[in-house]
Formats: C-alpha cells, structure tokens, sequence
C-alpha cells in the first residue's frame, strides 16, 4: 500500500459515490455497508485497490446498479473525440505517447482531483521518454492495459501506430466496471474495437487490475507492458512483473506527489526492468 491516507481516499470516494448515485432516503442503509466492507476488508489485509474494488462492487449490488458512471463515461468518450477532432495530431511515436499521457488527466475519481482541460503539450521528463519510444520500436509483442474512458481514444492512436510498425498488440480492459475503467460492455457500446483498428482484446473476468487478476499469465509473455493510471500502478506495485514495463500516469493526489517527489498535476512515465 503506497499510504494509510489511501484508506482513507476509498472511503471518501465510495461516500461520495452514495451521495451521487443512491436516493436520500437509502444513503444511511448504503453507507453504513460500505463501511462495513471496508472494515472487513481492511481486518482480510486487502490492500487499497482490492479494497476499493470490493467495495465499489458493493455499492452497485446495493443499489442495484451495474454500472453507475454509464453516463460519465459517455461524456468522458465524447469529450476525448471533441478534442481530437478539433486539432492535428502528430503520428510520431513521442508524440501520441505524450498523448496517451495526458488522457490520463481524464478521471473523475479522485477526491480533490478536477479533470482540467484536456491538451496535448504536457511536460514530462524526456530521458523517460525516449526510453519509452526506444522500448516501442524494439518491441515486437506489446500488452497495452486500458484505464478510463475517453482517456482509451488517445490510447488507440498510439496502439494503431504499434500495429501500423507490424508489432503485435494485445489490449486488455476490465471484464467489470469499476469507476471509469474501460470495460468489455464498453468496449461493444462504443465500438472501441474499430477505434484501435488490428489489435488483439482481452479481458480480465473482474475489476481488480490485470497484474492482480487470473489474466496476469499475458504479461510474462510480452516483450512490453503499458499500463495507463494509478490503480495499475498499485496492481504492479502488489504483484509486479520481470517483463518491462512502461507505467504512465498523472499526479492526482498528495501521496503520489510526495512519493515522487513531484507536484501534483505532474505527467509520470514509470519504467520498470528497462
């Protein structure tokens, strides 16, 4: 676990999930179950994204909801296709990584975090960088893990570029919803396939991260992992890999901020056993 604090986020990220998405009058009932969960996760030794993902699959049992953030999704995939329809972007390898980066700024998620206004011009350290498009040219076989939608549209245009270099992709998504990670339904109702063009999809069977799910065998079979977020970054942190692995994320809290040494609103690209 990155920090006790982390506790604390899933706490007030799923409060103001029932403040959002359960009728006053069931808040109390709603509440007192997910702190409940919390605790009995909390005395299993779950670490936070276990925990979470537990928990937010509480939430949509009690309410009786499988997918609370549909909408925001849609206005998430919507804002991304806006933006890239409103500008050029450039089909070098940096470039879309920089790209994929900054859709990461999409999520809705974060206690304290407000999604700012997408760009494409973000700052990031260029050693990483290059390492990273070194890592892609070299690559033959890529596992690309999705996070949020509308971040998943800038995520396609670097996958159709490794394809387009006669690289195998694979790329994985979530087999359950969990807050605005990209699922399997998703995937068919915003024909995600047709955006990514020839890639091979895979899904894990729940929400928990792929490095902490029974699909976990792909990424010892890759010459290359990308993994986009936090929560995959905390699913490496748990269970890591020996593949390589390029972990891109952006600072949305103050314990990433401080473990990094960064300020908050940062672009990171983690590599590991690069």
């Amino acid at each position: 676990m990155l920090s006790y604090l982390c506790l604390a986020c899933v706490v007030a990220v799923r409060m103001m999930e029932v403040d959002k998405f359960v009728p006053e009058g069931d808040r109390p009932r709603v509440a007192r179950e997910i702190l409940r969960c919390v605790e009995e996760g909390f005395a299993e030794g779950l670490s936070a994204i276990k925990l979470g993902v537990r928990c937010f699959s509480r939430l949509c049992e009690l309410t009786g909801c499988e997918d609370p953030y549909r909408e925001a999704k849609a206005q998430l995939h919507h804002t991304a296709l806006k933006f890239l329809k409103a500008g050029r972007v450039s089909n070098e390898p940096a470039s879309l990584a920089k790209l994929a980066l900054a859709g990461n700024s999409l999520d809705p998620c974060v206690v304290g975090y407000k999604v700012e206004e997408l760009t494409s011009s973000v700052d990031v350290d260029e050693y990483s960088l290059r390492k990273l498009v070194d890592a892609l040219s070299a690559s033959r076989r890529v596992l690309y893990v999705l996070d949020n939608m509308g971040e998943a549209v800038f995520d396609a245009l670097l996958a159709r570029w490794l394809c387009s270099e006669g690289k195998q992709v694979v790329v994985i998504a979530k087999g359950k919803p969990f807050e605005t990670d990209v699922t399997l339904a998703d995937v068919k109702r915003f024909q995600l396939a047709e955006l990514f063009g020839d890639v091979e999809f895979r899904y894990t069977r729940d929400a928990n991260p792929v490095f902490l799910s029974e699909s976990r065998d792909l990424l010892e079979d890759m010459d290359l992992v990308i993994a986009k977020g936090l929560a995959n970054y905390e699913g490496f942190l748990e269970a890591p890999v020996e593949t390589p692995s390029a972990l891109l994320l952006k600072v949305k809290c103050p314990v990433l901020a401080e473990k990094f040494s960064k300020p908050q609103g940062s672009y990171l690209i983690l590599l590991e056993n690069m």
